[in-house]
């Protein structure tokens, strides 16, 4: 397993958004509170 820290939301997801849209509706709440984070920004 591999650790990485990100800035923000934004960093996140584009780092990890492949993978999690590969699966879309098990990761649904990942996308929901990386929105409400950038969102806030």
């Amino acid at each position: 397993m591999r650790l990485e820290s990100h800035a923000n939301a934004e960093a996140f997801l584009s780092a990890a958004g492949a993978l999690l849209a590969e699966d879309e509706a098990r990761h649904n709440l990942i996308y929901g509170i990386c929105s409400t984070l950038i969102d806030i920004d």
